[in-house]
């Protein structure tokens, strides 16, 4: 039963390629906000007395951290405990495997070259910080925060993404907004057929009888 779930699902490999491709790219743009957010970016000066949480706000943080980071290395826990028994499955052999041991060596060579990197520009010279000079004038600290979002505006100019982007910003795209903008034009609709003149009301009343003597009733 659960070999045939996995075989007719496999067959619709493309579906899931597209998917994961457009998955991977919007998490590689919001990560690279987030990037340029925490290392490349200017403090606004309305947030330079925000300090951290408290210990309390940071303990689930740490909890979900290390949750992935056990999954991602022992993934076989999670497999056999919850996502093998939800699909039926009495083993996992069928499904694609990755090497979390060689995956988690590279990354930590990959921290550690980091870190080195670091040591090595933090130890070699002393580091001065200055105000940022422009043409003999210092400018304010907030007109040169360059947002995340700049990274992948060349995406969003392409001639054949421009027009969604646009219709994004606009809230085409968006099902709230534009259940708030059919429920006004339904609210204004409503404002015009009830004006408070007594010969428009008996027009509605017996337009409204006609239709429930043809539709219920069958009368005409």
């Amino acid at each position: 039963m659960g070999t045939e779930n996995v075989n007719a699902t496999a067959g619709l490999w493309p579906i899931w390629l597209v998917v994961a491709m457009f998955g991977s790219a919007l998490t590689l743009a919001s990560f690279v906000k987030l990037i340029h957010s925490m290392f490349l970016s200017r403090s606004p000066s309305n947030l330079r007395e925000i300090r951290e949480v408290s210990s309390l706000q940071i303990v689930p943080m740490v909890v979900l951290a290390g949750l992935c980071i056990i999954f991602g290395i022992f993934y076989k826990l999670p497999l056999n405990q919850f996502i093998d028994p939800a699909l039926e499955l009495d083993s996992v052999s069928g499904l694609s495997m990755w090497s979390s041991g060689l995956a988690t060596i590279m990354i930590l060579i990959g921290i550690g070259l980091g870190l080195l990197i670091w040591l090595i520009g933090r130890f070699s010279q002393q580091i001065r910080i200055v105000p940022t000079w422009n043409c003999g004038e210092i400018q304010d600290n907030d007109k040169l925060i360059v947002p995340g979002t700049h990274f992948y505006k060349t995406v969003s100019s392409m001639n054949v993404l421009k027009q969604l982007y646009s219709g994004q910003e606009k809230g085409y795209f968006d099902a709230y907004d534009q259940g708030g903008r059919t429920g006004l034009f339904l609210t204004g609709m409503l404002r015009w057929m009830h004006s408070g003149v007594l010969p428009v009301y008996l027009t509605w009343v017996t337009l409204g009888l006609l239709i429930v003597l043809f539709v219920v009733c069958g009368i005409w």
